[in-house]
């Protein structure tokens, strides 16, 4: 399982569990065998559209894992050989669900430009708006109840989330997954800082 998602909050979306007003996400996914981990209150905030380097892929649950690792160490090591002033966090994009089991999806890294990429790379700004966001550190077996937190968040809000049609098929405007410490640079996994945001929809 990859960053901790499962299907039921990665490739089924499904209805938010959350209705109780009264809890507190904060101290929601506390436990006794994680206790410093926490999760940041759902926030609105603006987002100026973001430069990105990233592979796209329509994959399987069961390609997840491996394809991720794939595409964003070849990445990685692209951005290195090729002196990239700056290579920021990475992310995971993830842009439709099929009933099937599949998600059309990115794995790209944050950069400070758009750049000129070889295929299947492509460079292109993310959307700039409003985003609901929560921030997470601790271990990423969580971040499928952290992912039901902020779709709840929404649902009890009446917050209506960016999508778009593209040849019939549903689309979500931008939904991510920033992953600002990494086992790469954070041994500890209860120190990990995994930041979802979900774009609100345009006002007409």
């Amino acid at each position: 399982m990859l960053m901790g998602y499962s299907e039921k909050s990665l490739f089924f979306p499904g209805k938010p569990l959350y209705r109780n007003l009264e809890i507190n996400p904060s101290q929601l996914l506390r436990t006794r065998e994680t206790p410093t981990a926490m999760l940041t209150l759902p926030t609105k905030i603006r987002r100026k559209k973001q430069p990105y380097i990233a592979i796209r892929s329509r994959l399987s649950r069961r390609q997840l894992e491996r394809q991720a690792i794939v595409f964003l160490t070849e990445l990685r090591s692209y951005m290195v050989t090729n002196a990239f002033d700056v290579i920021g966090p990475a992310y995971f994009r993830f842009n439709a669900f099929e009933d099937n089991g599949e998600a059309d999806m990115e794995f790209g890294f944050f950069t400070d430009k758009q750049y000129t990429v070889p295929y299947p790379m492509r460079s292109g700004l993310l959307p700039g708006g409003t985003f609901t966001t929560v921030t997470w550190q601790g271990e990423y077996s969580r971040l499928d109840d952290v992912n039901l937190v902020l779709l709840g968040w929404g649902a009890i809000n009446k917050i209506a989330w960016e999508d778009a049609k593209i040849d019939g098929a549903g689309f979500e405007g931008c939904r991510l997954a920033i992953f600002h410490k990494t086992p790469r640079i954070e041994p500890n996994a209860e120190n990990l800082l995994t930041e979802l945001a979900i774009l609100h929809k345009t006002a007409a």
